[in-house]
């Protein structure tokens, strides 16, 4: 009896069904050429080669050319964005002139009429029913 009845049972089971177990046959694998040595290429002009120093003098000049620029970038949006709130505040001060305007402009208008009523029946109640109200 094996060792792992779980296992037995499992392998009867698979062996009652005709099924054959065989080992899997290890196939050796074929061996991949490997790729000829690469050989260096000497090229026409060596570039320079620069110390570290002079790499990061570099680095830190483009850096600080990036930051300028940014800041022109960041300047300009600033003083575009105050000239449109300018602008803005521009319309809203002559809209609400406007607006006014033509409130004032309806109250005198009102104001007349009112007074002329005012007076119409007044003379009415006097008697002058010329300036009495026409009925419906």
């Amino acid at each position: 009896m094996p060792r792992n009845p779980v296992l037995f049972a499992a392998l009867s089971a698979l062996a009652g069904f005709g099924l054959v177990i065989t080992p899997v046959a290890a196939k050796p694998r074929k061996a991949r050429p490997k790729p000829p040595a690469a050989t260096p290429v000497a090229s026409p002009v060596a570039a320079p080669v620069e110390a570290p120093d002079q790499q990061q003098q570099a680095a830190n000049a483009a850096q600080a050319k990036a930051a300028q620029d940014q800041v022109a970038a960041n300047a300009a949006a600033q003083l575009a964005y105050q000239e449109a709130v300018k602008a803005r505040d521009e319309k809203i001060a002559r809209d609400k002139a406007e607006y006014e305007a033509k409130i004032a402009s309806d109250k005198a208008a009102h104001d007349a009429i009112m007074q002329k009523w005012q007076a119409d029946v007044a003379a009415c109640k006097a008697g002058d029913v010329s300036r009495c109200a026409k009925p419906n």
